[in-house]
């Protein structure tokens, strides 16, 4: 594939399924870090509201994503 404008339907299919899925886990494995960092009152230069701000939005993250990873699972079975 010499441009990437020359990618099939199928190609930009996979790579925008496999971004959602990357995005999806990356947003998983932050929420845990931040319960743990919470859990644990391991803030580092971060008040704990600052943290718990993150945490919240790192779950924002996850349910987008999610949703975004359910539209291309949909689209497949069209």
């Amino acid at each position: 594939m010499d441009n990437i404008y020359d990618m099939t339907q199928q190609e930009l299919h996979n790579r925008a399924f496999d971004k959602a899925y990357s995005k999806l886990m990356y947003a998983d494995i932050e929420i845990l870090k931040l319960e743990e960092d919470i859990r644990r009152r391991s803030f580092g230069s971060l008040s704990e509201g600052q943290v718990e701000s993150m945490l919240y939005t790192a779950r924002i993250d996850q349910k987008v994503w999610r949703y975004i990873s359910e539209l291309i699972e949909k689209n497949d079975k069209l």
